[in-house]
């Protein structure tokens, strides 16, 4: 037997109330499944279970509200069959890496490469698969309209997060213009050939630098936690979200350094839409490693938050607009956004956040290297 209980969205979540269960008692889980809705002062999330078997008791009951630890639910887990040895799978590196994070085994992944290799789109493929079978028992009826969401305690929530943040981290920030003619240019003329409705924005960009160069400046990525540094091996960009009615949430897109900026978009415009229908995640809401926030949208040239707490660094992306810039011996007019990097000093300083920035501002105005801008 094993506790199913309320999880944690993060630092300074204490309690939340059950909106809905999807599970009844008797009824057999899968690890990932969505089994309920919990409400909690960032909305309403839907929350998975990370262990298989069957539902023996559900311990608290819809409208209940509980602090984070206590058990919802007991589990009668299953008997695991033993996996097959993954290591003699054929596999390209990076498909192997993601698959050891999303828990699927290799051996069940039908590979497309070369010689049946299992590539990156494999594990894209078995992941799809897995989320839709996850999916398929909850009919379009059986999904409970959203409760409207208590924004005054969302508020005081961020408040608190914040507060908490400004006292504990020493912040320090720095900035770098970055010239993105040439990545404005090169997106214009991909979407030229594609529909309005899948046209690719800079912010999908925008969140793959962010990750590309998280990866090569660690120390921005990751959580302090018990007094230490604790850097992440993978980097899922928290994307800051506005929502309609007040509050802001900043869910995570997963691995976003891995993915073309095509695929990237869909994700950012699903994810948009979820927050805002109040259909997030848990698991959404408490694996970003970095967050990214741009308000050039709302007419900002540049943009300076506060870290969210257990992470040690932000991002924040101006508006693009027109200014000069010199090129060479040359002066003209380029489309430039200002690009700033919020760090914690306890992990990082100038130097390595000056690296970091660097690093984003090259990608974007160099999208052609290295692949940066391939679409599927």
């Amino acid at each position: 037997m094993s506790t199913f209980s309320m999880p944690s969205l993060g630092a300074d979540m204490e309690k939340g109330t059950i909106v809905d269960w999807h599970i009844k008692e008797g009824d057999r889980v899968n690890r990932g499944d969505i089994v309920a809705e919990v409400e909690t002062q960032k909305g309403v999330m839907e929350v998975e279970i990370w262990q298989s078997g069957m539902i023996k008791k559900i311990c608290i009951p819809v409208g209940e509200e509980v602090p984070v630890g206590t058990p919802l639910a007991i589990l009668e887990q299953a008997i695991e069959p033993r996996p097959a040895d993954q290591s003699k799978v054929a596999a390209t590196p990076l498909a192997r890496r993601m698959a050891k994070e999303a828990q699927l085994n290799l051996s069940q992944i039908k590979g497309t490469g070369p010689h049946g290799a299992i590539c990156r789109q494999d594990v894209e493929t078995a992941l799809e698969a897995r989320n839709t079978t996850d999916h398929a028992f909850l009919s379009r009826d059986s999904i409970p309209t959203p409760k409207p969401q208590n924004r005054d305690s969302m508020r005081q929530a961020i408040a608190r997060s914040m507060e908490r943040s400004k006292k504990e981290i020493p912040h320090y920030a720095i900035k770098i213009d970055a010239d993105l003619s040439k990545l404005t240019d090169t997106l214009a003329e991909l979407n030229l050939r594609r529909l309005a409705t899948d046209r690719i924005l800079p912010i999908s960009a925008l969140v793959k630098a962010v990750a590309l160069a998280a990866r090569r400046t660690p120390q921005v990525n990751g959580f302090w936690r018990n007094g230490a540094f604790r850097p992440s091996q993978s980097v899922h960009v928290g994307l800051a979200i506005s929502l309609k009615g007040g509050g802001l949430v900043a869910p995570a897109l997963m691995h976003a350094g891995d993915k073309p900026v095509d695929v990237l978009m869909k994700e950012i415009l699903d994810l948009v839409a979820r927050a805002r229908r109040g259909k997030l995640k848990i698991s959404e809401m408490s694996e970003s490693t970095i967050t990214l926030t741009n308000l050039g949208d709302k007419g900002a040239d540049e943009v300076t938050g506060i870290i969210t707490p257990p992470q040690v660094s932000l991002v924040g992306v101006g508006r693009i607009s027109p200014k000069p810039w010199a090129s060479g011996n040359l002066l003209g007019v380029r489309p430039v956004a200002t690009l700033t990097l919020v760090g914690d000093h306890r992990v990082s300083d100038g130097h390595l956040g000056s690296l970091f920035l660097r690093d984003m501002e090259h990608l974007l105005a160099h999208p052609h290297e290295n692949g940066f801008l391939n679409i599927t």
